[in-house]
């Protein structure tokens, strides 16, 4: 595979933190002529595209469109015009960033070599660790997935992570980006969770990096239900996709029910009991029915009872 890199940076009024990530790729130490950055303006009002046009940077491309669209559509956006963003046709790999997220100096570098190293094992995904950055701006580091770089493996990796949570973010370099025709695979496209990654090809297709390459915000979806819903349709693909055993079926699903509860219970503390935070609840159960055993699913019940 070409060892370009695209990044894309989707933006909607946002131009005060854009210079902030585009320093950062400016300060990679791989080579500058096989990076090439991409900001889609979203239908920006505060002089993001007129701003980006006056600004000096290497192999940097800005494509305008004219309406705004929820950030969890941008990037199935971006994929109908990626024919028309890289400049050499296809190859290579795409990563996303959004205005604010930075890559460390070295990250690019250290991606690539790692990818070197295992060539002979046919990577297509790269899966790298990265530092979260919160709403209010504090960064904390996550505990690794694995504790060394390697080629994950399809069924014993996957197993590994369903025990760990929903939780874990990356930062993805992939080959493929997914049209908006498709709910699920539109959805893949930010690639921070490792469940809809794995789903493109298989572990024995990902190469993981245990060295942190940078930093990323918290991903909050708009919609917390239907993030839910895509999760579980997510989970239903890998297992009918894979014809996986009825012991990972069980363990898929209620750890996606235990995310479930936190979600509501999240949404509890902040807004008290409004509809998402018991849909979200009400679908703990739905997803696996024998959750309601567990204290976490109790207590929440409780809180609800009170409301009523």
């Amino acid at each position: 595979m070409s060892k370009n890199i695209q990044i894309i940076i989707p933006a909607c009024n946002e131009r005060d933190m854009l210079e902030r990530t585009l320093r950062s790729i400016r300060e990679q130490t791989y080579d500058k002529d096989r990076i090439h950055t991409v900001v889609v303006d979203f239908g920006s009002t505060d002089g993001t595209c007129e701003w980006l046009l006056s600004h000096e940077g290497y192999h940097v491309g800005v494509y305008k469109k004219a309406e705004q669209v929820q950030r969890g559509s941008m990037i199935a956006e971006i994929a109908m015009l990626s024919p028309y963003l890289w400049p050499e046709g296809y190859g290579g790999f795409y990563t996303v960033l959004y205005p604010g997220e930075v890559l460390y100096s070295n990250a690019l570098e250290i991606c690539m070599r790692e990818y070197e190293e295992h060539c002979e094992e046919n990577p297509v995904i790269v899966l790298c660790e990265a530092d979260i950055e919160e709403r209010d701006g504090s960064v904390h580091r996550q505990e690794n997935m694995f504790a060394q770089s390697r080629m994950l493996m399809a069924g014993f990796d996957t197993w590994e992570y369903t025990c760990r949570g929903y939780h874990h973010q990356i930062i993805t370099l992939s080959p493929f980006l997914f049209a908006k025709e498709r709910r699920d695979g539109a959805e893949m496209n930010e690639q921070r969770w490792w469940n809809k990654c794995s789903m493109l090809c298989g572990q024995h297709n990902t190469l993981y990096i245990s060295a942190r390459i940078g930093r990323v915000k918290r991903i909050q979806y708009e919609d917390e239900v239907e993030e839910l819903l895509l999760r579980w349709e997510s989970v239903i693909a890998q297992i009918r996709g894979r014809k996986l055993d009825e012991t990972f079926k069980d363990q898929s699903m209620d750890n996606l029910a235990r995310y479930a509860l936190w979600r509501s219970s999240e949404l509890y503390e902040k807004r008290g009991s409004d509809r998402a935070a018991e849909d979200c609840f009400l679908l703990s159960s739905l997803i696996s029915p024998d959750i309601v055993e567990q204290e976490q699913y109790q207590n929440i019940q409780k809180l609800f009872d009170r409301m009523e």
